[in-house]
């Protein structure tokens, strides 16, 4: 079998090791499938038997995780389309508070994803962006 995980929604094909994914909780949900533990309980012994990183992987995978940044992002652009020579100067200083705010989770989500992934972190062509972007 193959050891590797593909991203999902990557512009390349890039391979996480196993090892990052939940290799502990993979053995774990195996014998919790074929035992009458309840699923609060195996979701407990899972999550304690994990490493930081397997967590902070899963984190970042999320789908909330993932939805929250896309949905910062689609603030962000609004926000930027607000700014213009005519825009007052309440407007300039609140819009000038939103780029801090963003600049700040943006930041935030490429320090989590460099902790979590390393350098598997630049073999994905959204991850490079994101660096240009908030450096």
């Amino acid at each position: 079998p193959d050891d590797r995980a593909s991203t999902v929604g990557s512009t390349i094909d890039v391979h996480v090791p196993q090892t990052l994914l939940m290799p502990k909780a993979t053995k774990e949900l195996r014998v919790k499938q074929s035992s009458p533990v309840s699923d609060e309980a195996a979701s407990a012994s899972q999550l304690s038997s994990m490493t930081w990183q397997e967590k902070l992987v899963n984190f970042c995978r999320h789908p909330v995780f993932e939805g929250v940044i896309i949905s910062l992002v689609l603030c962000n652009a609004i926000t930027l389309a607000m700014d213009s020579p005519d825009a007052s100067p309440t407007l300039l200083e609140v819009l000038d508070v939103f780029e801090m705010i963003f600049l700040s989770m943006f930041t935030l989500e490429m320090l989590l994803k460099l902790l979590a992934f390393r350098l598997y972190y630049f073999k994905d062509a959204w991850n490079w962006l994101d660096c240009i972007i908030v450096l």
